[in-house]
């Protein structure tokens, strides 16, 4: 978790997104306040977006999938949130 103030002097939290892996607010990461312990998923919604577009379902379904990996595997890395459709599509 990274800090950047602004001009206002307002903190701005950043996060790193485990997909694309760019900084970015952390308001981008969806919040599963109930499920997750205020913690937010490892991937942004631009990047959760893409993937249900790829694989046609829900935007709703894809975070749950990564809810439940968050919450149920404990030794969680970058890898696992590949684009892993990439060779079936292209």
């Amino acid at each position: 978790m990274h800090c950047v103030y602004n001009v206002s002097m307002s903190v701005t939290e950043l996060k790193e997104c485990w997909r694309c892996e760019k900084l970015k607010k952390e308001t981008d990461f969806h919040l599963r306040y109930q499920i997750l312990r205020n913690q937010r998923l490892h991937i942004c919604e631009v990047c959760i977006l893409e993937e249900a577009q790829v694989l046609g379902e829900t935007p709703t379904e894809i975070r749950g999938v990564y809810t439940h990996m968050q919450l149920h595997f404990k030794n969680l890395d970058k890898s696992m949130y590949k684009r892993f459709w990439l060779k079936a599509v292209s």
